[in-house]
């Protein structure tokens, strides 16, 4: 397998970008109103609390001692370098071999690998890897195989600050680039496609290899806000996102119907409620089910009240402190988003 890299610098090249975007950035980080989601997302995992698919049905799953802590916007994903990682069921609109944008916030806890792994989509063996990202000795590497079986690769700028930064990468036809911070580096041309791997899971702070042997290349730090649309986003759109800074995307989720994503019922009452909302689950859900937790939200996506264990057949919450308004839920245990919906609070 050969590499092709399309956009590569030395490290000193990378220290004097690292320096002029820093002292950019102070000028475009204060943010006045979130940014108002662009069209076309496919999944939006905002790591606050949990790790389900906000805007779609890719919710992932936890393994070992992923947790979380502060981000930019709300809480971020913390892996710890040694085996934490999200894993995203394989889905048919997280193919990545198209026209994509892939964005994040990320901040490094460690220095001393060759290879964080922050996202991989497919396996690094004999099937191709769709995407991935990651960071090595000389800055961070954007990849995916083509259908020649040939890597190309796209670089950006790693800082050793101990700070978030907001990367995008950007795919449209046969050119890409990244955005560090809402500044380019690109664009590039390639020749081939990107080559599928359909079939095979994204997953979020780790390499995957198959379903036998174990993932690799841990990700040490946090994961915030991560996003994917299955089109080029244009740099005012990806500029706009980095300039809301702490208060992100508009979660707004007046989209999301009250529905039952798994074949139990759960009833959620009074709706609208005034003070007490009740939640009833089925004795079977209880049974089968481990760690049943309730995420509540406000419209920007903060998680106003948050039910560690739903144990009982019926849990009743006390939503008097809240101000009247549309807030949505989730029903989450550590498999499945159960049922979500939206509460009108009087």
């Amino acid at each position: 397998m050969k590499t092709k890299i399309t956009f590569k610098k030395s490290k000193a090249v990378f220290t004097f970008l690292n320096l002029l975007l820093l002292s950019l950035v102070s000028f475009s980080i204060q943010a006045q109103d979130c940014a108002e989601p662009p069209l076309d997302m496919v999944s939006w995992w905002s790591g606050d609390n949990h790790p389900l698919d906000i805007i779609g049905n890719n919710d992932g799953t936890i393994f070992n001692d992923v947790s979380f802590t502060d981000g930019v916007v709300e809480e971020g994903f913390v892996f710890d370098g040694i085996d934490d990682f999200v894993k995203v069921p394989n889905s048919s609109t997280l193919e990545l071999a198209g026209d994509v944008t892939v964005e994040l916030w990320s901040k490094r806890n460690a220095y001393e690998a060759d290879d964080y792994t922050v996202i991989s989509k497919g396996t690094s063996e004999s099937i191709s890897t769709d995407f991935l990202m990651r960071y090595v000795f000389i800055g961070v590497e954007f990849l995916f195989v083509d259908t020649n079986g040939d890597e190309i690769v796209i670089w950006a700028p790693d800082f050793e600050d101990g700070q978030f930064h907001h990367y995008a990468y950007v795919r449209s036809g046969n050119t890409h680039e990244v955005y560090v911070d809402g500044f380019s580096f690109g664009p590039v041309d390639f020749v081939d496609s990107p080559a599928s791997s359909a079939g095979y899971p994204l997953i979020i702070g780790a390499r995957y290899h198959n379903n036998t042997d174990p993932n690799t290349n841990f990700f040490n730090g946090v994961v915030d806000e991560l996003s994917i649309y299955n089109r080029a986003l244009s740099g005012t759109e990806i500029q706009s996102i980095f300039n809301s800074a702490g208060l992100g995307k508009c979660k707004n989720l007046l989209s999301v119907e009250d529905a039952s994503l798994i074949n139990i019922n759960v009833s959620v009452y009074p709706n609208p409620v005034q003070d007490i909302l009740t939640i009833e689950l089925e004795q079977d859900l209880i049974n089968t089910s481990n760690d049943l937790k309730l995420i509540i939200y406000d419209s920007f996506g903060r998680t106003v009240k948050l039910i560690e264990s739903l144990n009982g057949n019926q849990t009743q919450i006390n939503l008097s402190q809240l101000p009247g308004g549309i807030y949505f839920y989730a029903i989450v245990d550590n498999k499945n988003t159960i049922k979500r919906g939206k509460i009108a609070k009087k």
